[in-house]
């Protein structure tokens, strides 16, 4: 009988953990950043640390955490050397299995749960939902963390899936069409699929200031906008994704655009949808001038076809101050009958990018 009952739990416990991470499979782990508070000392409840020795390692108690062995690629850079280790159901890591070489370090991350709806009270989860992903040859960018002097001051450890010193990438060419994302929800909490944007008017915001458990920003790729100096359009002042802990600021009449992916049901319209919508957030980049189409920020309202879209410079410079179009346009003629159509689209507004034909009679200029 006894023998029954564990095999059931067993089964009932590895169908909860295949349930909970369902609905990350989409996600990528390649840009996350793990908060690193401790170097050498026992495990950190809900939260993360690092190991550097075979002492160390035996005296974490860390068998119930999850644990990512890495190889030195150079000061501050590190290498999984395998896929993450991981307590099972049969119990915890016998950490004297994890053999460390010359200048390894463990990364441990604990969480006292795998259901990121307790994220309220369990933090650390999404940076245990996320250290699960992790596979050999992933890098880690560490920062904030001496590991001699073993200590941590905002330390953190960010994921690369390769080499992020590898800068032979030809150049990423400007985008021909223009980006657009659509927008379903205004000052609305992340739900499943949402794309929502936040103002300072959220109800959630402090002083223009959302954290990610009021946004429910863990899973989200993300957008930050400032007025441009031109009337109607903004300016991207960051970008990001999977924020597990922290908060994000709008800026002053700006905004906050957040993509989530609705997954629950795979290759879905809806789980199609969302995720094209989030990929086409994440091609925008710092810099980059936007436009809303359907929005108002001051009303806090929609339409249904509600958008936030890249403009794209037509290229066309005006004459200097104090000079006219003669030099530009050619010579005066007494009638020059310039026919402007807008031929697309049928309504636009400031800022957006339309198709103009031009048409000019055969005259001979005097």
């Amino acid at each position: 009988m006894k023998k029954f009952i564990a095999v059931l739990l067993s089964i009932v416990l590895i169908s909860t953990l295949s349930a909970v991470f369902v609905t990350a499979d989409e996600e990528s782990v390649d840009g996350f950043v793990f908060s690193i508070s401790a170097v050498d000392t026992k495990v950190v409840a809900e939260g993360g640390l690092i190991i550097t020795s075979q002492e160390a390692l035996a005296a974490s108690t860390a068998g119930w955490a999850i644990l990512i062995l890495c190889e030195k690629v150079e000061d501050n850079l590190y290498k999984a050397k395998s896929d993450v280790i991981a307590p099972t159901p049969a119990g915890a890591t016998d950490l004297s299995t994890v053999i460390m070489g010359a200048n390894d370090i463990v990364i441990v991350i604990h969480s006292a749960t795998s259901n990121p709806d307790n994220a309220a009270q369990y933090p650390n989860v999404f940076s245990k939902l996320a250290a699960l992903k992790i596979k050999a040859g992933n890098y880690f960018t560490l920062s904030g963390i001496d590991l001699t002097a073993k200590t941590a001051t905002n330390g953190k450890a960010t994921v690369s899936l390769t080499d992020p010193r590898e800068t032979d990438e030809p150049p990423v060419e400007p985008p021909v069409d223009p980006i657009s994302v659509y927008i379903s929800n205004f000052n609305e909490k992340i739900g499943y699929g949402f794309t929502s944007i936040f103002t300072a008017d959220f109800s959630g915001a402090e002083s223009s200031v959302i954290s990610t458990t009021a946004g429910n920003f863990a899973w989200v790729a993300y957008i930050i906008a400032e007025p441009g100096t031109v009337s109607g359009q903004f300016v991207i002042t960051a970008t990001g994704k999977h924020l597990s802990e922290g908060s994000l600021t709008i800026p002053n009449g700006g905004f906050i655009i957040a993509a989530h992916i609705d997954d629950r049901v795979a290759n879905s319209e809806v789980h199609l949808k969302t995720l094209a919508n989030r990929k086409e957030l994440e091609k925008f980049a710092v810099g980059d001038i936007i436009t809303l189409t359907g929005v108002n920020l001051t009303a806090g309202t929609l339409t249904e076809s509600a958008s936030a879209d890249l403009f794209i410079d037509s290229g066309v410079t005006p004459p200097p101050p104090g000079d006219d179009w003669t030099n530009i346009m050619g010579d005066l003629v007494d009638d020059p009958g310039y026919v402007f159509d807008v031929t697309a689209p049928a309504n636009y507004t400031p800022g957006q990018v339309v198709n103009v034909t031009i048409t000019i009679k055969d005259i001979v200029p005097t």
